[in-house]
């Protein structure tokens, strides 16, 4: 379904990834270093083919079809652990159903392609039954993975510890392949981005998300709110859109009735038969998905890195229920995701961004001042391939920005207008949940200019105009 139905509301990362591809810069990026090469030399191949495809379209593509090779190494895995076809189906569909996965598969995240890799060391590891040779490929795949996004480190001290606990002396085996992460990022830093051999210049490149603080950091109550909201929706969908969905068209009001009656009738069907739910728990498969909870609510309560969390638990737990009951949760799961997840993604504009983006380009003089300046920046940088920022973020999301009364300043003196989409608000989100409220356009007179019209929904742009 995810190649089908694409997702057409794009994230300020998916376009910035994109626009690595389409224009040639930064195709290494520090936390997925390797990430943008498999599109690249996909790019390459068409293009020498003469065939032209939008880049951001080909990366969403690519990443179904890395979900799609994703599905067939687990049901490796659960094959050589004794599984028959009729059990693997569910658990895969499961998998595969849940949002965590459809939504990157859908977008142009750099998520689903390391896990492929992560799960090939699963493979590995549990085909070797620890001895020593094929341990090798094990930690190799593990490593590896952490090249295309360093989130994959937990999956590799899960292995670890799994080891260490279960047969330390084949543990040095495991080790040796992970030497690949710090020898490419070295080999990047010197001959791609000729950085000198400093230390602070190796930590940024090794750990920039930790030196620049980009993890996000937010109050506990928050963070646990968030934590709660991203384990369920590495499951299924939910989102502050919902509530526009019926007004756009009467069908929602269909799904939002049959879904819910479906689940009732499900949790019915497994209440009368939960004595004959089974679960056969892997040893030490809890650490995990104990691993990827725990550096979720750590960041945040960031839902994106529990994109691995379905298929964690599945990998542990491997649950079965009477009948066919487990397959049919995951019809459901499938069902709801792709009505309410894939399909109004694909179908409708919940944020005006590219047609902000088209209302700089065509005032290319003036100050625009948005609280989305990261996404709207994205993809001006993807449209143009100028890696300049022409829209400045507002107070809201940045409180301790203290230029912006300058700024504006200095635009009135040199005769420039100025815009801002700062009064509006995007339906709940989890941005919508961590913007700090700052109403500073007060300070200014406001006309409107424009009113950009999406999903129903109405976004106004104002000129400021000084009070004097």
């Amino acid at each position: 379904m995810a190649f089908f139905l694409p997702n057409q509301n794009h994230s300020a990362d998916a376009w910035d990834y994109a626009a690595a591809l389409k224009h040639q810069f930064d195709l290494f990026e520090t936390h997925h270093l390797l990430h943008n090469l498999p599109a690249w030399l996909v790019q390459q191949v068409l293009v020498s083919a003469s065939i032209k495809v939008e880049p951001i379209a080909l990366m969403c593509l690519l990443n179904a079809l890395y979900g799609v090779f994703v599905l067939q190494v687990l049901v490796t895995i659960f094959k050589r652990r004794g599984f028959s076809d009729s059990q693997i189906i569910p658990l895969v569909l499961l998998a595969g159903a849940s949002w965590g996965m459809l939504r990157f598969m859908s977008e142009n995240e750099t998520y689903i392609l390391p896990i492929l890799f992560s799960l090939l060391g699963v493979n590995a590891l549990e085909k070797s039954k620890l001895n020593n040779s094929p341990l090798y490929q094990a930690g190799f795949w593990f490593a590896f993975a952490c090249l295309f996004h360093q989130l994959q480190v937990w999956w590799w001290l899960a292995g670890l510890i799994t080891l260490l606990v279960a047969s330390p002396k084949y543990v040095v085996s495991y080790l040796l392949p992970a030497l690949v992460v710090p020898v490419t990022y070295l080999l990047v830093h010197f001959l791609v981005w000729e950085k000198p051999a400093t230390a602070q210049a190796l930590g940024e490149s090794f750990f920039h998300v930790l030196v620049e603080g980009n993890l996000a950091t937010v109050n506990f109550g928050n963070t646990f709110l968030l934590w709660l909201i991203g384990i369920g929706r590495s499951f299924i969908q939910m989102h502050g859109y919902f509530a526009i969905l019926p007004g756009l068209d009467l069908k929602w009001y269909l799904a939002f009735t049959l879904l819910p009656l479906a689940l009732l009738y499900l949790v019915w069907q497994f209440w009368v038969t939960k004595k004959n739910a089974r679960f056969t728990p892997i040893k030490l498969g809890w650490i995990l998905p104990l691993l990827l909870l725990a550096f979720c609510f750590y960041s945040g309560g960031n839902a994106e890195f529990l994109v691995g969390l379905p298929i964690a638990l599945l990998l542990w737990l491997q649950p079965t229920l009477e009948g066919n009951l487990l397959r049919n949760i995951g019809l459901w799961i499938l069902a709801w995701n792709v009505s309410l997840g894939l399909a109004p993604l694909n179908r409708y504009e919940f944020q005006p961004f590219q047609q902000e983006a088209k209302f700089i380009s065509e005032n290319p003089d003036a100050l625009y001042i948005s609280d989305y300046s990261t996404e709207i920046n994205a993809i001006l940088i993807y449209q143009s391939g100028l890696n300049t920022y022409l829209s400045r973020p507002g107070k809201d999301g940045v409180p301790s920005d203290s230029t912006l009364e300058n700024d504006i300043s200095t635009a009135f003196k040199q005769g420039k207008r100025v815009f801002t989409s700062s009064l509006n608000k995007l339906p709940l989100s989890r941005a919508g949940l961590l913007a700090n409220s700052n109403e500073w356009w007060k300070a200014y007179r406001l006309q409107s200019r424009t009113t950009l019209v999406f999903s129903g929904q109405t976004w106004t742009v104002w000129e400021l105009l000084p009070r004097n």
